[in-house]
């Protein structure tokens, strides 16, 4: 009988001290909230906006190589690339002119162009009046021109393989996602070379960019009960079908499992915010994935069934 008194006491104990605990939890918890009432609670502004285009500015004017010509904007390194391949002549020509020996060469400076790095596509538009009539080697070349970079990531020859014949003129629309090492190189880069060799002229040039992301993540600082993960449409339109997953790991959480869903329609500028259950203590990481962007991961602390000090890892 004694025993089981005891037991009971300690059960009742246990008990009293969750309760306690929680109670400290819950206080430090609306102290936390009290003290933060003008502070942002870990809101991330990304994302470029529902597969909208954006573009770095363009190169030249359309204008069907109407002269006064217009400038280009090569890097340095592009520069001393074609210093270094074509020794001995002009380095660059502008849009519209029409000489011989004479690279037209071009930075395309993305940064900024999509936040957080997403570009999901990228098309490079450009006009170009194939002029060489010696030789009909003239090519069209894009890549990457860093750390002494050797040659471009790929080359088209402007006759053979983009069908315009010597002495004519052709607008040419290129995917860059069709070409890996390019579009990925443009990515981690944040930038985009492109040449024309040397006897050929180009109007004009532009790249559009499609970029990908369409959704905030935030994750209260302060400790709540469970995870509580609030997603922002951040776009100018209703989306629907939006899916979601969020995925808590650690050594000492349960459950381990990965609870996912779907949003029906989600109104532009409107926020969901989503709970998931979990028990546990110690050190976790949260991994959100919202419809295809990049993952939101967070660093946090469980303590029983409340998390808190939610940091966003790079």
């Amino acid at each position: 009988m004694r025993r089981k008194n005891i037991l009971k006491e300690a059960g009742v104990l246990l008990i009293a001290s969750l309760m306690v605990l929680s109670t400290i939890m819950i206080t430090a918890n609306k102290t936390i909230i009290k003290a933060n009432t003008n502070v942002s609670e870990n809101m991330y502004d990304e994302g470029c906006g529902c597969g909208l285009s954006s573009s770095p500015p363009p190169v030249g004017i359309c204008d069907n190589f109407i002269l006064p010509t217009e400038p280009t904007y090569p890097s340095t390194a592009l520069l001393h690339w074609i210093v270094h391949v074509n020794p001995g002549e002009p380095v660059t020509r502008p849009c519209d002119w029409t000489g011989t020996d004479e690279f037209w060469a071009t930075t395309f400076n993305l940064a900024g162009v999509c936040p957080q790095g997403y570009i999901k596509g990228a098309t490079l538009t450009i006009t170009v009046w194939n002029q060489d009539t010696f030789n009909d080697n003239d090519n069209l070349e894009v890549g990457c021109i860093v750390n002494n970079a050797s040659n471009m990531d790929k080359s088209w020859n402007l006759t053979h393989s983009l069908s315009i014949p010597v002495g004519q003129k052709k607008t040419v629309v290129l995917d860059l996602t069709a070409y890996p090492k390019v579009f990925h190189d443009m990515i981690n880069h944040s930038f985009l070379d492109v040449i024309v060799e040397d006897d050929s002229a180009v109007d004009c040039a532009f790249l559009n960019i499609t970029c990908g992301c369409c959704f905030n993540v935030s994750i209260p600082k302060q400790f709540v009960f469970g995870v509580q993960v609030t997603i922002k449409n951040i776009c100018n339109q209703t989306i629907t079908n939006v899916s979601w997953s969020i995925n808590v790991t650690g050594p000492y959480v349960w459950p381990k499992q990965t609870k996912t869903g779907t949003i029906a329609s989600f109104p532009a500028a409107s926020t969901k915010t989503i709970k998931d259950f979990v028990f546990g203590i110690g050190k976790i990481t949260i991994t959100v994935t919202v419809d295809n962007c990049p993952p939101f991961r967070y660093s946090a602390l469980l303590f029983l069934f409340f998390v808190g000090n939610a940091q966003r890892i790079p």
